[in-house]
């Protein structure tokens, strides 16, 4: 960009903001068309505004891993459509292709160009999850798929609106191949209002202030991020950082385990990821195509690097990835990757991610503050489909996984039940809203202690969960999407332990329904009588009317050593009920009087030196 098309410094800032306010605009508008209480409550959705050649100029905070994906499918529509069928005013392309630009076929992209006046001026972009695509399990997630081709309709990019209509054929096409035909079309239509509210203020700033002027902005905002994040990346020390992580197989008689690994090498003001050494691609369903590790890997990256950077393709361009083909974050068609992002290699590719900036922010005095151990990625999100009381098919998700601890940080620890870092500004569902659009009863939603990770600023708790089927004549069909049950992904840094393990199971035959007859709301497992089934995590099973569904979710790493907490942070946590008695000793070495609630000072210290000198003889054999 020549010194002569930029924008001076007051104005940038102004319509810089101003763009921000159109996709916040766009963010409310896909939330409160769509009849979806994972886009309505949770906010499984991203929205983007891209330049003419389908580069970001800016994306929000829904799911940050999904910008790389956006931008992807942009380019393909402009590469592949722009003389046959063409890219007309008030078009709009459909793009859910896991080998073009996402991360399974159920988060589906919807592109549409923005013109004024007869000129294009660039591009937005509205994603969401949708709840089915077809396909051979109910949901656009499947755990069965061996190929590609099983895991239902995946456009690379097709007109789904045309000059300002909605295509018919189209909508017939996609309503005739799900389960779930009017959601389907509701989500489909949130994503449009979205593309079009974003599009008519694109148009506005165009008359207010020109359109060589939107342009200018478009390209500029750009080279603004890129020039902020080379200068931080300039401050930090060189250096190459490794990680690896391991994840349960879909069925462990197939593939038992996998490994992903990833060294991030750190040059000036570069960044190379290196995923050379992990495993070849899975004969089953939870690999990640390039499009979502790409995205996987950069959701830390987005948020700690670059949180007080306008959010672009400019914070993209310093980055190279190396990830060889035929690998479980490369997969050669037809490699199935409908599994990918809950709990395939997509959740651990992010905790890759995490973990190298976290080490990498390490080795900077300035930048150290915003390492943390990895935050809560792993848990349960079941998946719940069948038919309730009107006789109707329905399809859910209940992503209370979402709310992980954070991770343990240099100077403070992590907040208990905070989400992840790569999607910033979700939530999850209130249990009323999940209770109201389906045949579901929440009986408890609490946290539990000793689930983060350890450390001498110790990782935030997770919560567990109970629910049973209400209301519905049949038993779900539940998609299991599990891992951390033997694998962890909470990892903790500069000497920090990992997060615990997660679990889940299904009380079969439980006496819950007769306790709700006599008045009674259990409030802990233990309250309930039943057969415990313990469940593999990636599994297709189903809950019985009398059967209860409970889980816990993952918790944060921790920070420092353990050893090195002050005992008296360690007794405050256990007065607030975030760690045990029993767990400040084991994982602290913290010695605490029960009758008295107070720290035996002599004890602990005694505990402590018996602790390291453990350490010291496992060290040497």
């Amino acid at each position: 960009m020549t010194k002569a098309n930029k924008l001076d410094a007051v104005t940038y800032e102004i319509l810089a903001h101003k763009l921000l306010q159109i996709l916040e605009e766009g963010f409310y508008t896909i939330g409160h068309v769509s009849g979806s209480a994972i886009v309505m409550e949770v906010g499984d959705h991203q929205e983007a505004i891209l330049d003419n050649n389908g580069n970001l100029a800016l994306f929000g905070a829904g799911l940050v891993h999904w910008t790389t994906s956006m931008s992807l499918a942009t380019k393909y529509v402009i590469e592949h459509y722009e003389e046959n069928p063409g890219i007309f005013e008030d078009d709009q392309f459909l793009c859910n292709n896991t080998y073009v630009a996402v991360s399974h076929a159920a988060d589906m992209a919807l592109i549409a160009p923005i013109f004024y006046k007869g000129q294009r001026v660039g591009f937005s972009a509205a994603c969401s999850h949708q709840f089915d695509v077809g396909g051979m399990d109910p949901g656009g997630i499947m755990v069965r798929p061996t190929e590609w081709y099983q895991e239902g309709m995946q456009f690379p990019g097709v007109k789904y609106v045309e000059r300002g209509r909605i295509r018919q054929d189209i909508v017939d096409f996609v309503q005739s191949s799900v389960r779930t035909p009017v959601f389907t079309g509701m989500e489909l239509a949130s994503k449009v209002a979205a593309n079009n509210v974003i599009k008519a203020k694109v148009v506005e700033l165009c008359e207010r202030y020109g359109v060589e002027t939107v342009l200018t902005l478009l390209g500029q905002i750009q080279d603004t991020s890129e020039k902020m994040v080379r200068a931080k990346l300039r401050k930090i020390p060189d250096g190459k950082w490794r990680a690896i992580h391991y994840n349960e197989g879909l069925n462990p008689e197939v593939l038992p385990w996998y490994k992903l690994v990833c060294t991030l090498t750190k040059e000036g003001d570069t960044l190379t990821y290196d995923m050379t050494g992990t495993s070849a691609q899975s004969p089953q369903c939870e690999n990640s195509g390039y499009p979502a590790a790409v995205g996987n890997l950069l959701g830390a990256y987005v948020v700690t690097v670059c949180h007080d950077i306008p959010w672009n393709s400019g914070i993209h361009r310093p980055l190279k990835f190396i990830i060889p083909e035929g690998t479980v974050a490369n997969p050669v068609k037809p490699g199935a990757c409908s599994y990918s992002t809950p709990s395939g290699s997509g959740y651990f590719i992010e905790g890759l991610g995490a973990e190298l900036m976290a080490k990498m922010l390490q080795a900077s005095e300035e930048d150290r503050k915003e390492s943390c151990g990895v935050m809560g990625a792993t848990g349960i999100i079941p998946a719940i489909s069948g038919i309730n009381k009107q006789g109707e098919y329905f399809v859910t998700e209940i992503v209370d996984r979402l709310a992980g601890g954070g991770g343990g940080l240099p100077d403070r620890d992590g907040d208990n039940t905070t989400g992840n870092m790569w999607s910033p500004t979700n939530a999850i569902c209130d249990v009323e809203m999940n209770e109201a659009l389906y045949p579901i009863m929440t009986l408890y939603r609490r946290e539990v202690p000793d689930i983060g990770g350890p450390g001498k600023f110790r990782g935030g708790n997770s919560l567990t969960a109970a629910f049973v089927p209400w209301d519905t004549p049949s038993p779900w069909v539940t998609r299991l999407f599990g891992d951390g049950f033997d694998a962890r992904s909470g990892t903790g840094v500069s000497g920090g332990y990992p997060a615990a393990h997660t679990a889940m199971f299904v009380l079969r035959n439980s006496d819950v329904k007769n306790k709700l007859q006599d008045g009674e709301l259990p409030g802990c497992v233990e309250e309930i009588t039943g057969e415990r089934d313990y469940c593999y995590p990636k599994a297709l099973i189903h809950v019985n009317p009398d059967d209860v569904f409970v889980f816990w979710n993952g918790g944060g790493g921790g920070y420092g050593d353990p050893l090195e907490r002050d005992p008296e942070l360690v007794l405050q946590n256990v007065r607030d009920g975030d760690v045990t008695i029993g767990h400040a000793r084991e994982a602290y070495g913290v010695a605490i009087d029960q009758e008295t609630m107070s720290v035996n000072i002599e004890a602990t210290e005694s505990l402590r030196k018996e602790m390291r000198d453990e350490r010291l003889r496992e060290g040497v054999i």
